[in-house]
Order: C-alpha cells, then sequence, then structure tokens
C-alpha cells in the first residue's frame, strides 16, 4: 500500500471518527477543515504534528533550547502518548533526563 493511498485512508477514518463524534453530516469543505485542524495539537506554546511521521517518515523533533522543563515535559509526554518515540535537539543534560523519566512512566 503506498504512503499516500494509507494517508488517505487515515484521512477517511478521521473523517468518520469527526461526523461520529458529532453525529452529524459535515460538507466536504467543513469535514477537509476539521481534518487538517485535527493534525496538530496545539498547546499553546508548542504545537504538535501527529502526523509528521505518516507524511515525511520522520517523526516530530522538539527543539529544546531555551524552552522551560515544564513545557518540555508537556511536549514529551503529548509526542510519547501518540508516537512512542520522542527526538529533542539541542537538550541539555537535564532535558534527556526528565525525557528518559517520562518514557519509564509510559513503559
Amino acid at each position: 500500500m503506498s504512503k499516500n493511498l494509507t494517508y488517505e485512508i487515515k484521512n477517511q477514518n478521521r473523517l468518520n471518527n469527526i461526523t461520529k463524534k458529532y453525529k452529524l453530516y459535515l460538507p466536504t469543505e467543513q469535514a477537509e477543515k476539521e481534518i487538517k485542524n485535527s493534525q496538530y495539537e496545539d498547546l499553546g506554546y508548542a504545537k504538535i504534528d501527529h502526523n509528521r511521521k505518516e507524511r515525511l517518515g520522520v517523526g516530530e523533533v522538539v527543539f529544546c533550547q531555551n524552552k522551560p522543563d515544564e513545557f518540555l515535559s508537556k511536549i514529551y509526554k503529548t509526542i510519547y502518548k501518540e508516537d512512542n518515540e520522542v527526538l529533542g535537539t539541542r537538550a541539555t543534560i537535564a532535558n534527556q533526563i526528565n525525557k528518559l523519566a517520562i518514557k519509564k512512566e509510559n513503559t
């Protein structure tokens, strides 16, 4: 199965979930907008792209430099919950220890 077909099937599944959730029929334009918006999770200080791995073959990467530990913890947990792996760049040793602790919590 090609990546594009797999992606289209997953989007169709998202559309079905959205229509079931709201128990209504959505016009195509609205359904497309809902699918597009469901691909990102907005934490207020970071947007998590959960479908990046499907589209590009590489999962979401966190730029850690100058981010507070509380933000990084929430970002790590959010990504790990969906993808079971987190990659952080420009991370301090404390950031890495935090990431490992979160991974251990979830295994």
